[in-house]
């Protein structure tokens, strides 16, 4: 793919129900994949052979994600309704692991989940990757850089499935939250009875444990939502509190509940689109719709860090410690703050303006970003850059998008 050299990559367009428009020179166009280049120029991300010619192909991008800072993940494919008729979409269609350095795309073949409020995909300091199948099944994805090809090992037993929450710490360690199955009937019959629910850690050296588990006649459900993944040896999940797995000399993990840690229950729920949580340094941060729940691994406490200068933030964009959110103020007006998570300061850097409509923004670094914004007085799509004093300039570029969606920040 040709993404070398680029600051950011993104999937643009305006989103209606599952379809994007994407103004450029006159002609309309379904979603597609952008880079932001040095300059702030912006064009199409077209895949190519591996001769270096392009390939043209009716399939959109439907998911990107960051995955670490030597991978990204590329969902490609059609939106309900449409059809890829052709050999070559066809092909195409599915999810990439694409190497950062020089574009190099991996073919997965059995996808991911992807959602908006999950990891799904998650590295661990070897490199290795780790997915949930869309049939439940946990992967772990073995790049072999010599063949650029990817080598994938199905991790989970053959009786249990994945409701697609998983955490990967550094020695890799998988933790997961999913249902235990009766096993196959001998008629062939596919439906299979689920026995109940399970919170299970798999181990690097092939083992696995299970922590908690519960049964009922009417089936199990997903235990515990998996909010990040840990280190020092400790991963955190977190239930009505933040609970810990430990482990001893020997590689046998413990769970232990940390009381007292169960956030806020009269802070509103943040919006679908907010990331499931944040981690700086030993402090784990939960949006919500007024702040962020923080919870700290040094003295094991949670607190309340309250935003004052914006509501109900519906689009977020994490740079370095920072993370960068756009909502309304008190006015119903358009902000842009920032929030230093290590600081805990809340800085505004766009105070609306009465005649931008604002539908995107790209983080460039140095709290210099670019507006997609619709220009109120003549309905006119206009991209532009918002420096550090807060002043919006329009730039001049021969595609206008609508609205940016799916970022990846190149750090």
């Amino acid at each position: 793919m040709d993404i070398v050299g680029a600051n950011a990559l993104f999937i643009g367009g305006s989103a209606k129900g599952s379809q994007y428009r994407v103004a450029s020179t006159g002609s309309t166009d379904s979603s597609a994949l952008y880079r932001l280049d040095p300059g702030l120029s912006i064009r199409k991300v077209v895949p190519k052979d591996q001769n270096g010619d392009s390939i043209e192909t009716t399939v959109k991008p439907l998911a990107l994600w960051d995955v670490n800072a030597d991978y990204l993940c590329l969902t490609m494919g059609a939106y309900a309704g449409q059809i890829t008729g052709d050999e070559v979409s066809r092909s195409l269609t599915g999810t990439y692991v694409v190497r950062k350095r020089d574009g190099k795309a991996i073919k997965i073949d059995d996808p991911p989940t992807f959602s908006e409020r999950l990891d799904p995909v998650q590295a661990d300091v070897q490199g290795n990757l780790y997915y949930v199948t869309t049939i439940g099944k946990l992967v772990k994805i073995e790049i072999d850089t010599q063949e650029d090809k990817a080598v994938l090992k199905e991790i989970s037993g053959e009786n249990e499935t994945i409701d697609h929450s998983f955490a990967v710490d550094d020695k890799g360690h998988v933790l997961v939250s999913g249902r235990l199955l009766a096993p196959p009937a001998s008629n062939g019959e596919p439906v299979r009875t689920i026995l109940g629910a399970v919170l299970k850690i798999y181990k690097p050296d092939g083992s696995s444990q299970v922590l908690k588990s519960s049964t009922s006649a009417g089936g199990g459900s997903s235990m515990n939502m998996l909010k990040w993944r840990g280190e020092n040896r400790q991963l955190y999940l977190r239930d009505a509190n933040i609970n810990k797995v430990q482990f001893n000399e020997s590689n046998h993990a413990t769970l232990i509940e940390i009381p007292g840690t169960g956030g806020m229950s009269s802070h509103p729920p943040a919006e679908p689109t907010a990331p499931t949580y944040l981690r700086v340094g030993s402090k784990h941060f939960f949006p919500s719709g007024r702040g962020f729940s923080a919870f700290s691994e040094t003295d094991e406490t949670m607190e309340l860090l309250e935003l004052a200068q914006i509501r109900s933030p519906r689009m977020y964009q994490v740079f370095k410690n920072n993370v960068y959110m756009m909502g309304k103020n008190g006015d119903d007006q358009d902000v842009i703050v920032k929030f230093d998570l290590a600081t805990g300061r809340e800085t505004l850097l766009y105070d609306g303006d009465p005649n931008l409509l604002v539908f995107g923004f790209t983080v460039l670094g140095d709290d210099s970003l670019t507006l997609n914004t619709m220009r109120l007085s003549d309905g006119a799509y206009v991209f532009g850059k918002l420096d550090s004093s807060g002043q919006f300039s329009p730039l001049s570029t021969d595609v206008q998008i609508s609205e940016i969606k799916k970022v990846v920040v190149f750090q």
